[in-house]
């Protein structure tokens, strides 16, 4: 529930990555880690100017590189071993 009102709060991709990280590292966001992680790229997304007006299809390896370095300080935040191997490969491995 508290996760649910944070990450789709209108403010959430305004929020600075110093108290998204904080988010991040809550034990009771009381959503599945599988939408924290789609919360995070989401974020990472409307942070990353280069591409937050391009679709993803027309993403190249550039874009995804200006995400990852958007998001690399929050990606070890993230508790993989609690995602589903089906979540994990749908949503991670495939996105």
């Amino acid at each position: 529930m508290v996760g649910n009102i944070i990450f789709n709060s209108n403010d959430f991709l305004s929020l600075e990555e110093s108290i998204l990280a904080s988010l991040l590292q809550m034990e009771d966001l009381e959503i599945e880690e599988v939408e924290v992680w789609q919360s995070l790229i989401k974020w990472g997304i409307g942070n990353t100017s280069k591409i937050i007006e391009k679709a993803l299809v027309n993403w190249d390896a550039e874009d995804f590189a200006a995400l990852e370095k958007t998001i690399q300080k929050c990606i070890p935040l993230i508790r993989y071993y609690v995602i589903s191997g089906d979540d994990y490969f749908d949503h991670i491995i495939l996105s």
